[in-house]
């Protein structure tokens, strides 16, 4: 039997909005009390949101390595506090004269694995808090930088100051760091303007809802199940295998070793039974043929 209130939603975020607002919208909505979010966007930015809701928020993992893409707008010439242009100006130069080959050329340096240093005002944690609580304060940090993945990077309109730009990145790339990072390889500061996310993995814009047209639903509109999770091998099981995973028991003893469990190509898949979510399981490690539990659903049986 189906949970109610359980399932994933596709949220196109407007400007303005932070992704909690989106979050106490939905439950104002349909009285849902359990309900998160795959991975926030800044009030500056617009586009895809996932949400997870009821059983559904177990699934939430699913999304969090997905890459992403995005629509953005950078204003060359100004450097803020917070790497885009709602925050405090520190630094302003008029005098910006490139051509485009030389924006484009220079773009190409971020393209593949980069070291990025993350926004001071971001949610990256230091010392157990969000490093913008620090950063409201007045504190002097610095973040460490980590390794991200850009697969492609192009110009879609240069009109300088600003230029816009079609980016495809890893899960966990800050648009506002290549702003800034550009902007410093080119001398004159940058800052991000304008975002739209256009994907996290295969699910789009054209997915999503916004909060007004939600509003014509009597029920929630949860993307259909097979399509949402069809980033991962999904394996089906009858009533026995269902009963065994609902008691905990070892995937081992569930699936013999010429299963279709030991066959998957992934590092994680999605067992169902009635084309519902029963589990989430992962590979102990990359090159194992054993699997073990991230996540049992058993109210979503």
């Amino acid at each position: 039997m189906t949970v109610h209130n359980s399932g994933i939603l596709c949220i196109h975020k407007p400007v303005g909005w932070t992704s909690y607002d989106v979050i106490r919208y939905v439950k104002k909505i349909w009285g849902i009390k359990q309900i998160g979010h795959t991975g926030t966007l800044d009030p500056l930015a617009e586009g895809v949101l996932i949400l997870c809701s009821g059983a559904a928020t177990k699934l939430a993992l699913i999304f969090s390595d997905l890459p992403k893409s995005y629509h953005a707008a950078f204003k060359l010439g100004l450097k803020t506090d917070t790497d885009d242009i709602t925050g405090e100006i520190l630094e302003e130069n008029k005098d910006i004269c490139f051509s485009d080959s030389e924006i484009n050329d220079t773009l190409q340096r971020f393209i593949g694995e980069i070291e990025q240093v993350p926004p001071r005002f971001s949610a990256v944690k230091m010392q157990g808090k969000p490093a913008y609580a620090h950063a409201r304060k007045g504190k002097d940090f610095k973040l460490k930088s980590r390794k991200v993945f850009v697969h492609s990077i192009e110009s879609v309109r240069i009109d300088l100051p600003e230029i816009e730009l079609k980016i495809h990145c890893s899960s966990g790339t800050y648009i506002r760091s290549i702003a800034r990072d550009l902007g410093e390889l080119l001398g004159v500061g940058g800052t991000l303007q304008k975002l739209r996310r256009l994907s996290i993995g295969h699910i789009e814009l054209k997915d999503c809802y916004t909060p007004e047209q939600l509003e014509r639903f009597d029920a929630p509109p949860f993307a259909d199940i097979g399509y949402i999770t069809s980033c991962l091998d999904k394996i089906d099981v009858d009533e026995i295998a269902m009963q065994k995973i609902l008691n905990g028991i070892e995937l081992k003893y569930i699936f013999n070793q010429d299963s279709q469990l030991t066959a998957s190509g992934d590092d994680k898949a999605l067992l169902m039974h009635q084309n519902r979510p029963l589990a989430l399981i992962a590979r102990r490690h990359p090159e194992s043929t054993e699997f073990k539990y991230l996540r049992v659903i058993p109210e979503w049986k």
